[in-house]
């Protein structure tokens, strides 16, 4: 059993060997690579961390930029809509008032059209019981004059048209 055990030593000691061989190799040569790409890894960092930071900065001030003007677009709204409110109620009153005016006008205009033709049917009523009673009392004449009556109404009006002439 020992020929077992110095023969498992002996097979491994050549392959530590090129291990150990290999890694120095490889650590004399991809020293200076390895130096290079992380240093340059580490300058893309260095430089991404400053443009995100540029960046966040520039953000930061937009966003206070762009609150400003919601803030100030928020109160321009309210000032828009109590002056819209101001200039409805105003428009709302010229218009009452004018509606007034125009009614008051249409109330006069009528009650002086009713005037009007109130007297003209006044006027128009009077004129014919005028001709009503003419026309009556000329009917009751006709009917009641006699012969004598007429001889008489005929005497007075030539002696009148002879005096006249």
């Amino acid at each position: 059993m020992s020929t077992g055990g110095t023969h498992g030593i002996e097979t491994l000691v050549a392959p530590a060997i090129n291990l150990a061989l290999l890694s120095g190799l490889l650590f004399w040569k991809l020293k200076i690579p390895v130096k290079n790409g992380v240093k340059a890894r580490y300058e893309t960092i260095r430089r991404d961390l400053f443009d995100v930071k540029n960046e966040l900065d520039n953000a930061k001030k937009k966003y206070e930029e762009y609150s400003g003007k919601l803030n100030a677009i928020d109160a321009e709204l309210l000032h828009l809509k109590a002056q819209s409110k101001e200039s409805a109620q105003a428009a709302s009153q010229s218009l009452i008032q004018e509606a007034n005016r125009q009614s008051e006008s249409v109330v006069s205009h009528s009650k002086n059209l009713s005037d009007s033709l109130v007297d003209e049917l006044k006027q128009s009523l009077r004129d014919q019981f005028v001709k009503q009673v003419i026309k009556s009392s000329e009917e009751k004449l006709i009917k009641n004059l006699t012969g004598d009556d007429r001889q008489r109404i005929r005497k007075n009006f030539t002696s009148l048209v002879g005096g006249v002439r």
